[in-house]
């Protein structure tokens, strides 16, 4: 009888930041973001346009995955390329106030590593409203469709590639948003706080590849899983109109059932685990002028927790560094960004089972590099 492994969620799903100028500023976004990137942020954000703009931003990630014992024991490596958002924000005006109508297509979910044989991801289709209430508060809502599958491809050991796992997923969710105006000052210098609200719901698994093989049975992973209600708080100063201060707290509050399969020689880590987290982000950017072109300096850092354990049972957490930089001009803007990430696990296993003696006590060394390109056209600009 064989027996492999079903895990959770978290074992193959990262969130990632969504645009090149949040990733930039270290994936802040509650108070800072702009445009399309802030559908995904905080929906409130977009009552800031005030012109139509549409978005295109693509990713390129390198992944490396060092295994030190175990059927993989080695180095894995694997990059790939992937449309990263496309939005379109149209401002309108009603009454009193001003409505901002927008919707994205974003990919903010993938593999932890596609080196693993992974492919593909979540996608996130988002259709917004933004209020702006009066000077000072601004609110919005996002409905999220969520779509996408993913695949496992592996090598059979003989040259052959064969479809390991297969899935589909789908499940809806809504993002609330609130912005207020704290300060102004001098027309030049504001201070801003974000506030929004991801809800929890049930990604729905839908199989298409056997998976588990118990005998000659075999099985499908249709399942519901919990994804985590979300709740952020931002706070970005903008000082004499060219520099801002972002940060960004996130608290993310797990829905998911750990997973409870017994440690082997083949996957001598803790896979499937997921807790609450805790996630700070900080950024800045410094927009300097040289005639008619402006030029963005950005940078950032941020932390994050992962759905991995230590050895000791404590969350594995997770680093990243980024830069950025941009070039506007009236009717278009260019942004690229560099982030780099890693995080290292140490070997462990659920409800305190102790590590066999014949598995090493060692780290799996995660890296991933990403680079991200974002096109931003000013339609009533250009036309």
């Amino acid at each position: 009888m064989a027996l492999l492994p079903v895990f959770c969620i978290a074992q193959y799903y990262d969130y990632i930041p969504v645009g090149a100028r949040s990733i930039g500023m270290g994936g802040t976004g509650i108070a800072s973001a702009r445009g399309g990137e802030a559908i995904y942020y905080n929906p409130a954000l977009m009552g800031m346009d005030e012109t139509v703009e549409f978005t295109l931003s693509g990713l390129r990630r390198y992944e490396a995955k060092d295994w030190p014992v175990g059927s993989y024991q080695g180095l894995t490596e694997g990059s790939h390329i992937m449309a990263h958002l496309a939005s379109v924000v149209v401002p309108l005006s009603f009454q009193n106030n001003r409505i901002c109508l927008g919707i994205s297509h974003s990919h903010p979910i993938e593999p932890v590593i596609y080196a693993s044989g992974w492919s593909g991801g979540i996608d996130v289709f988002s259709p917004t409203l933004a209020i702006r209430m009066n000077d000072r508060i601004r609110i919005g809502m996002a409905a999220n469709i969520w779509t996408g599958g993913m695949k496992r491809e592996l090598d059979n050991g003989s040259g052959s590639i064969y479809t390991a796992a297969e899935n589909e997923h789908s499940g809806f969710n809504s993002t609330i948003g609130v912005l207020v105006t704290l300060l102004e000052y001098y027309q030049q210098h504001k201070v801003y706080l974000g506030a929004s609200m991801k809800s929890g719901f049930d990604l729905k698994v839908d199989g298409k590849v056997p998976i588990l093989y118990v005998g000659s049975i075999s099985l499908y992973e249709n399942r519901n899983i919990g994804m985590p209600i979300m709740t952020s708080i931002g706070l970005s100063w903008v000082f004499n109109n060219r520099t801002t201060f972002a940060v960004d707290y996130e608290y993310a509050f797990d829905r998911t059932q750990p997973n409870t399969s017994p440690p082997d020689e083949v996957f001598p880590v803790e896979y499937g685990y997921a807790e609450d987290s805790h996630n700070f982000r900080f950024g800045s950017e410094y927009l300097l002028q040289l005639q008619e072109l402006v030029l963005p300096i950005r940078m950032g850092y941020r932390t994050f927790g992962t759905p991995f354990l230590n050895e000791d049972g404590s969350q594995v957490l997770g680093e990243a560094l980024s830069i950025g930089l941009g070039v506007q001009i009236n009717w278009a803007q260019l942004d690229i960004a560099y982030e780099k990430v890693e995080f290292a696990q140490r070997s462990s296993w659920m409800n305190n089972r102790e590590i066999p003696e014949s598995l090493p006590r060692a780290a799996v060394n995660y890296q991933i590099n990403s680079f991200v390109v974002s096109a931003t056209v000013n339609i009533e600009e250009l036309w």
